[in-house]
């Protein structure tokens, strides 16, 4: 799959002659999404592309860094792995935020090469939003697809996004079709873990992701594709040096290599408790010992 970064809407360059576009926000990938470019891609004789917008219109509009459920390189492995042949990610700016829906898609769409499209049955966009599904047949073979439900109603990246933040995660993984997961590079901590009795592995992120809400949680780390079971804390440890700003601890069970410096992905499965705030540490160090035991009786009982 070639990644193509459109920069400036007077410098597109024809990626194929029978270029079949799925446009979206596509911000979590979750399983309508997937649907909608899984349909795209049944057609094995022509090019898929799936055009995204970066940054996000939120994060250009209100000023304020977007929190990522979906790294780039997270992106692109979903989706080479559906099948697309281009992810193509648009720059979003104030010039394209007021382009008109026709000139979208004369200035972008049809210079890319672009005879198919695939959007949502809900799709608009253009200035105001006044283009939808009828603007996009007067130039395309367009297939709208229609939006998947479950019992709570739409699959959204906004019920995502509030799923996670409410610590949700095995709820999450119902819409996405996959485990929530986070990656980054290990890094040097105060090493309090360890004095009690409990090392944990510190991340650097990879991307802004978004954090579940605080508590104790039951993941599954890879570490150098390798799977392991652990026990992770998101939050600011308020019992001991409480911080400003939430990180997350990974304790591995029943390892013991030095890893410092490794890219860990970090699955969230379950969350066990929310965060508390100790009056001792010995408190602290028998409630970790309570949630290690709980942690391997879920593993042991269920499959993940």
């Amino acid at each position: 799959m070639r990644i193509i970064n459109i920069d400036d809407s007077t410098k597109i360059k024809k990626l194929d002659n029978n270029l079949c576009l799925c446009i979206g926000a596509f911000k979590t990938l979750h399983l309508g999404h997937q649907a909608l470019i899984k349909e795209a891609c049944t057609n094995l004789s022509r090019p898929v592309g799936v055009i995204s917008f970066v940054p996000s219109p939120h994060e250009l509009f209100r000023g304020e860094e977007d929190k990522l459920v979906l790294s780039e390189g997270d992106k692109g492995r979903i989706l080479s792995s559906l099948g697309v042949s281009f992810q193509i990610n648009v720059k979003f700016d104030h010039n394209l935020a007021n382009m008109s829906a026709v000139s979208f898609i004369e200035k972008v769409l049809l210079p890319l090469g672009t005879k198919e499209i695939y959007v949502g049955e809900d799709f608009h966009f253009g200035k105001d939003n006044l283009g939808d599904i009828s603007t996009l047949k007067e130039y395309f073979n367009v297939h709208p697809v229609e939006m998947v439900l479950d019992a709570e109603g739409k699959l959204s990246s906004s019920r995502v996004y509030s799923l996670i933040k409410e610590g949700k995660v095995d709820e999450v993984s119902k819409i996405l079709g996959r485990f929530y997961e986070v990656s980054g590079t290990v890094i040097h901590g105060k090493g309090e873990g360890k004095k009690l009795n409990f090392p944990t592995a510190n991340l650097a992120f990879d991307a802004p992701y978004l954090l579940p809400e605080n508590g104790v949680y039951l993941v599954r780390v890879f570490v150098r594709g390798e799977p392991h079971f652990a026990m992770a804390n998101v939050g600011v440890h308020p019992t001991i040096n409480e911080l400003d700003i939430p990180i997350l601890e990974v304790h591995i069970l029943d390892f013991t290599l030095q890893i410092y410096d490794w890219r860990l992905y970090v699955q969230f499965l379950r969350k066990i408790r929310p965060e508390y705030k100790f009056n001792t540490t010995d408190e602290l160090s028998q409630q970790l010992e309570e949630d290690k035991a709980k942690i391997r009786d879920i593993i042991s009982k269920e499959i993940f």
